[in-house]
């Protein structure tokens, strides 16, 4: 490129620096010229405001703008500092950094290492890098991650408009909630792009009842989603404030946490202290029978023709998403376990076993907590499903298998990422289903013409009429898979027969089924279940609690073995002598308990 003749010689002499005029139009005839020098070049604003600008041109008619000094008390010559690209910087703003940048060399500072410093400094962090904060570094369960993601999303929905700011806000009707806004966004802003410091106290009770009045079930407002989103928000602030405040070495970089309002006072929060008490409702049992007739609607249920919309899918065929809610639904209805426990089902989990004559349909579950924390604590334990249960199971199965044997024949055509795994497939069948089916909780409370109740009533359920019906504590646990390391020291003790299981649960089943088919099914009478446990208790003794005690003999039975691990933990030597005691040989008799 040296060898071409300069086309703007003219303006850019070869010889003299302080011939070139620093002007708009100048370096515009600079950045647009072919070749404006010969080699490259470096020319001095001679203008009363150039703070020692100077500019560097090259053949390819590109250009950057520098200053050069000598950085006071540093060693060696001057410095060159590059202040940008010409094509990139308004001139007046290249004159502006300038005077900036030879103001810090001549004070002894690098010009480099001051603009890092006022780039942390003035750096704003939002909620979203709080967020991000939070979750770096963390090993924690998926189901926990889900569960802050849907915390997230639910900050996420919360808008203001784009010229509004986040200190101005004063009432709620001055929040978008997107939850329900079906306007369009583009002149919204979220709150998770929020600077942290921009939200004030007074915001934060707006926030709060805008995610309590709009993200509730049917009618229900969010009262408990509407605390925990705000704690959270308070822990986001929690730990940003820990970290950043620390990386900037300034205990006020991020002020405050405007959460600490919820807790000023009564009245803030929905539950008292923002702990929401666990509710002990159920099943209404005079809507038992409609409810789950509603839920077996679900299975055929089909879009309604409509002549504005000839288009409607699904009005000859089942909707796809109800039949999946139906099987997801009707399971959890017989076993009242956790939707996402039930989600998360894979087909290894599932598996026929035989005992004792007896064959079981079982879903596996991994509990190395409770094998690690508990002693005599099962890694892995198997829930038996009772006919309800297992009837759904067998329906999924045959569905599958139709599936893939009609792909095999060429008949239809499955999705290339086709879950083989999980039992309860989402409608893309791509990934089990989500355990929120809000839309078809809705779809069974306008089918059954009842009241709203949300997908985790068939687990209060089942836990309530298996309470009215005296099964054992500790087998209703087992039956609703309570994770083991949530049992009291007892439970570590207690391992409860497979039958045993498998009868309790069908005598849950059977009590619900009475109210759905009352002429075919009664319930058995009330039988009291004492479980067989690894703790050794002579028949004799349970006959004789039995007589005395009648339906309260497993609670007594129960009790005798709290007694045994009570001294166990506190009078070692009498536990052993109780430990040796046998029908044989006997360390105590019946005359040592005798009163005086």
């Amino acid at each position: 490129m040296a060898n071409k003749e300069s086309n703007l010689a003219e303006y850019f002499p070869r010889d003299q620096l302080e011939d070139f005029s620093f002007s708009h139009t100048n370096i515009k005839k600079l950045l647009t010229s072919k070749y404006p020098v010969q080699e490259e070049r470096v020319f001095k604003d001679k203008n009363q405001s150039a703070n020692g600008l100077r500019i560097r041109v090259y053949p390819s008619s590109n250009a950057t703008y520098f200053v050069e000094k000598r950085i006071r008390g540093a060693s060696g010559g001057a410095k060159k500092r590059v202040i940008g690209k010409a094509n990139e910087i308004d001139l007046f703003e290249a004159r502006k950094t300038a005077y900036k940048f030879i103001s810090w060399m001549a004070g002894g500072k690098d010009p480099y290492e001051e603009l890092e410093k006022e780039k942390r400094e003035n750096r704003v962090y939002t909620i979203r890098d709080a967020y991000n904060l939070y979750m770096d570094n963390r090993t924690i369960q998926k189901e926990t991650r889900d569960r802050y993601e849907r915390q997230k999303d639910v900050l996420s929905y919360i808008h203001i408009k784009r010229k509004q700011k986040w200190q101005d806000v004063e009432s709620e009707s001055q929040l978008v909630n997107t939850n329900t806004f079906k306007g369009k966004t583009d002149n919204l802003k979220s709150l998770l792009d929020a600077d942290l410091n921009d939200i004030t106290s007074q915001a934060v009770l707006y926030f709060h009842k805008s995610i309590t009045n709009n993200h509730g079930h049917g009618n229900n407002k969010a009262f408990t989603e509407g605390d925990r989103v705000i704690q959270f928000l308070g822990s986001l602030y929690d730990t940003a404030i820990d970290i950043v405040n620390e990386k900037q070495d300034d205990e006020h970089y991020i002020k405050r946490n405007p959460i600490k309002i919820m807790n000023r006072g009564r009245g803030r929060w929905n539950n008292p202290r923002g702990k929401a008490k666990r509710r002990h409702e159920s099943l209404d049992t005079e809507h038992i029978a409609a409810h789950y007739q509603a839920i077996m609607q679900l299975k055929t249920l089909k879009n309604e023709t409509r002549d504005d919309y000839p288009k409607m899918k699904y009005t000859n065929i089942p909707i796809p998403g109800a039949v999946r809610a139906h099987y997801f639904l009707r399971f959890m209805f017989w076993t009242g376990w956790r939707p996402g426990d039930v989600a998360r089902i894979q087909w290894d989990q599932i598996e026929t076993i035989s005992e004792n004559d007896k064959t079981y349909t079982v879903v596996s579950w991994n509990d190395k907590e409770a094998a690690e924390r508990l002693k005599n604590g099962e890694p892995i334990y198997r829930v038996p499903l009772n006919q309800q249960a297992e009837l759904v199971i067998k329906e999924l199965e045959e569905i599958k298998s139709d599936k893939l044997n009609k792909a095999k024949k060429g008949e239809i055509k499955i999705r290339h990422d086709y879950d083989h795994n999980h039992v309860f497939l989402n409608v893309l069948e791509n990934n089990h289903i989500k355990p929120n089916q809000h839309h078809y909780e809705k779809k069974i409370q306008e089918l059954a013409n009842t009241r709203f109740y949300p997908t985790g009533i068939y687990r209060k359920t089942f836990l309530t009429y298996g309470n009215e019906l005296k099964i054992n504590i500790y087998t209703l646990k087992r039956l609703v898979f309570h994770t083991q390391n949530y049992f009291d020291v007892t439970s570590g003790y207690i391992k409860t027969h497979r039958q045993v299981l498998l009868d309790a649960s069908e005598k849950i089943a059977n009590y619900l089924n009475s109210y759905i088919s009352p002429k075919l099914i009664q319930p058995e009478p009330s039988k009291q279940i004492i479980e067989v446990s690894d703790v050794s208790i002579d028949n004799d003794i349970i006959d004789e609690l039995t007589a005395q005690y009648g339906e309260d003999a497993t609670r007594k039975t129960n009790d005798l073995i709290r007694i045994a691990l009570a001294l166990k933990t506190l009078n070692h030597s009498i536990y052993k002598k109780l430990e040796l005691t046998t029908s044989e040989f006997a360390e105590f008799d019946d005359s040592d308990f005798a009163g005086d």
